[in-house]
């Protein structure tokens, strides 16, 4: 386990700026996630960390070493890629121990390294295959396996998941989570799925632009986002974000609704939020008046999408199969208490409810 410190990185490509003076400390044995859209910097970020790119400017430290100018093999870390990078003509066996076999370590030593590893992460009766014989599940997991027998400093890990389908990508935050738990190290882990993100995750790192938006929990970043970008990016469905301003009597006035609602802002609104588990309908009282447009059933839940006359749908959780077809009207009820309201800059703004 090692603690991770970078001081004002940057990162240029000609003139392009891709890392934005970045600084932030991952403690000893944290599960830090980086997550943001495509071209967020978040790989190039990880990348730099183990060594493989060069930083334009600034510092990282591991345990109180600058190993800023170290190449990626003497900086003590295990980095897990999305595409396996596994040796097509090597065996199981010879993949996990390769980089053993490179540092010159005994045999028996060795071997006995790699059955343990095999052991712990369920490869220890396919030793003796090829990559082309296992499934991508098999496939990671191997090179998962080869990071844990170099016994690393911190695993980096680069949207390792990507390539799996839904079933095995599950089954894989489990294994990674376990993988945690058994070993304890330092991990960074890279990805764009905020599911990913949001089950394996200690702190939460997201990147916009090269420039961190927020860090914090899960829990923070969902329910007490920094900005709407936050808000929007974190959630599944998206935020509902419609046209808010403060009303006459100082009250939050959303575009498409028929009267103010009891809830008070610290400052101008320009946009408000609310998530679809946040609003109900209801037969009677309800904030908004809508039609049905579409039902997604999933078994246990569904989503409706409505139109309540604000430019986009709104869309909201039931739990069930939903008690609404499409073209239907009805009521929204929406928890004020949850929702929120931003600035003409995407700032959060704070809201009290007015009693």
């Amino acid at each position: 386990m090692s603690e991770i410190v970078l001081r004002g990185l940057r990162k240029s490509f000609d003139s392009v700026e891709v890392i934005k003076e970045f600084d932030l400390t991952i403690a000893d044995g944290e599960r830090l996630v980086f997550v943001g859209p495509s071209g967020c910097g978040k790989s190039t970020l990880l990348r730099m960390i183990c060594g493989i790119d060069d930083i334009s400017f600034g510092r990282i430290y591991i345990d109180g070493v600058d190993v800023t100018a170290l190449p990626a093999a003497r900086r003590g870390l295990a980095m897990v890629f999305q595409n396996y990078a596994l040796y097509p003509h090597m065996t199981v066996r010879q993949n996990i121990g390769f980089s053993l076999r490179v540092a010159g370590v005994e045999r028996t030593v060795a071997s006995e390294r790699v059955v343990e590893v095999a052991q712990s992460l369920h490869l220890d009766h396919l030793l003796e295959r090829y990559p082309r014989e296992l499934s991508g599940g098999q496939r990671q997991r191997v090179a998962i396996g080869r990071a844990i027998v170099r016994q690393p400093k911190a695993f980096l890990f680069d949207e390792p998941l990507s390539n799996l389908d839904a079933a095995l990508r599950a089954e894989m935050r489990l294994e990674v989570a376990r993988l945690h738990s058994t070993y304890g190290a330092t991990m960074i882990y890279v990805t764009h799925d905020q599911t990913e993100a949001m089950t394996l995750a200690d702190r939460i790192v997201v990147l916009n632009q090269g420039r961190i938006e927020q860090i914090g929990t899960p829990s923070e970043l969902y329910e007490q986002p920094a900005n709407r970008f936050v808000a929007e990016f974190i959630g599944s469905p998206r935020i509902n974000i419609v046209a808010g301003r403060m009303g006459p009597e100082g009250m939050l006035l959303m575009s498409g609704a028929d009267r103010q609602l009891p809830v008070a802002a610290t400052r101008d609104v320009l946009a408000v939020g609310i998530r679809p588990e946040h609003i109900r309908p209801v037969e009677t009282g309800g904030h908004l008046n809508c039609t049905v447009r579409n039902v997604e059933f999933f078994g246990a839940e569904s989503f409706v999408y409505a139109d309540c006359n604000m430019g986009a749908d709104i869309v909201f959780r039931t739990d069930g199969r939903a008690p609404l077809r499409p073209g239907e009207n009805c009521q929204l009820l929406l928890t004020l208490e949850q929702m929120l309201a931003f600035d003409d800059g995407g700032k959060t703004v704070p809201l009290q409810a007015v009693v």
